[in-house]
């Protein structure tokens, strides 16, 4: 039994190697190997993990298999066990520990333990739903927060785009957004093509617009169809490099920024870095695109705020922090800090927690600024 559990925990250690993951950043549940008898947890054993990428991914397998084996699953899916048990198995059952930190996060109460939570995997997504009911049939819910999913991991070899990802405490992986953003011009130009009222907007606004060259690393005017990332951010009490009249034409000149951008708050030099690895060349951001101390300046630019983010190729939220000193998590040299909760149930085959992008939003001080809220509704 020792061979085989040593065994297997090599297999374990080697997949985390391979995908380059980073206990810093996410949570494993100790003590995998082991389920107790309860109903969900027994099919979670038993299920063998497909190796050819068959199916769509883990989570269709794995929902098929419950379909073959449960024809019945329930108005609420397949009994995961009560509090109580779930309580008592979070101990020495990996997929009880999970839940049970669910319920704990949830702040639901049930003081004779005797609520039962139920699990189930809707049809064709790749998530498992996870549901409470007292002892009396009343239903409580769902048991997870507002904004969270629990989903199962995708295999790298057989990726699906409704699979989890884990992702590690290394840099950005630029590839991928870069795929987005082709995915984007491929299948959304017919969907999100410029709309009228921006065309007659821009008709009317000054012929070209100031933005950073990051190529060049100074400042250069460009014509409305050029592509260029827009910044959205918090100052908070960081000092973001302002542009005065008097050093205009001397940030025009090539590489005038260079030594600049080292003195930048963390934002702007990881906003910079970022446009340039994705292969785009210019970057708009108010302090530094906007002439500070021309009042005038700054009334054209402010009124243009709804065309400079509409018309924006994409915008980059920065909103791990409550100043521009925090940076953009894992690009350049700001490491990511937040967690993931996962369960590893055997080889290839996990569950993992995932927060929302409009829970991630709404929780940060980014949220809390009215032209931030702005420059959410602008952006397309």
């Amino acid at each position: 039994m020792l061979s085989k559990l040593e065994n297997w925990t090599r297999k374990v250690q080697r997949e985390a190697k391979l995908a380059k993951l980073s206990r810093k950043s996410v949570k494993i549940v100790p003590d995998t190997q082991n389920l107790c008898g309860r109903p969900f947890c027994q099919l979670l054993a038993e299920f063998e993990v497909p190796t050819d990428g068959s199916g769509g991914g883990v989570g269709r397998a794995f929902e098929q298999y419950l379909f073959t084996r449960c024809l019945n699953q329930g108005k609420d899916g397949i009994l995961v066990g009560s509090k109580a048990d779930i309580e008592a198995q979070q101990a020495s059952c990996c997929f009880c520990h999970f839940v049970h930190a669910r319920i704990v996060a949830s702040g639901y109460t049930d003081e004779d333990g005797t609520a039962q939570c139920f699990a189930s995997c809707p049809g064709g997504a790749e998530e498992v739903w996870l549901r409470l009911r007292r002892a009396n049939g009343e239903a409580v819910g769902g048991l997870l927060r507002y904004g969270e999913r629990v989903l199962f991991v995708g295999d790298r070899r057989y990726p699906t785009p409704l699979a989890g990802r884990i992702v590690g405490s290394g840099e950005l992986e630029y590839s991928r957004v870069q795929h987005w953003l082709q995915l984007c011009d491929e299948m959304h130009h017919e969907v999100c093509p410029v709309p009228a009222p921006l065309k007659e907007r821009r008709a009317g606004a000054p012929r070209l617009l100031r933005v950073v060259d990051v190529e060049r690393n100074c400042l250069t005017e460009i014509s409305w169809q050029e592509k260029y990332v827009a910044l959205s951010y918090v100052w908070g009490n960081a000092s973001p490099p302002r542009l005065y009249r008097r050093e205009l034409d001397h940030w025009r000149q090539a590489h005038s920024l260079k030594k600049l951008r080292k003195s930048m708050p963390q934002t702007h030099q990881d906003a910079m870095h970022f446009v340039a690895q994705i292969g785009q060349r210019y970057l708009w951001f108010d302090s530094l695109c906007l002439i500070q101390d021309d009042p005038d300046d700054l009334r054209k630019g402010t009124s243009m705020m709804d065309i400079i983010y509409e018309g924006a190729y994409l915008t980059v939220i920065a909103a791990a922090g409550p100043g521009a000193d925090c940076g953009l998590p894992s690009v350049g040299h700001t490491q990511r800090a937040s967690s993931q909760p996962t369960v590893s149930i055997k080889p290839g085959f996990s569950l993992l927690l995932v927060r929302s992008l409009d829970k991630h939003l709404n929780d940060s001080v980014w949220a809390t600024r009215g032209w931030t809220y702005v420059d959410s509704i602008l952006t397309e």
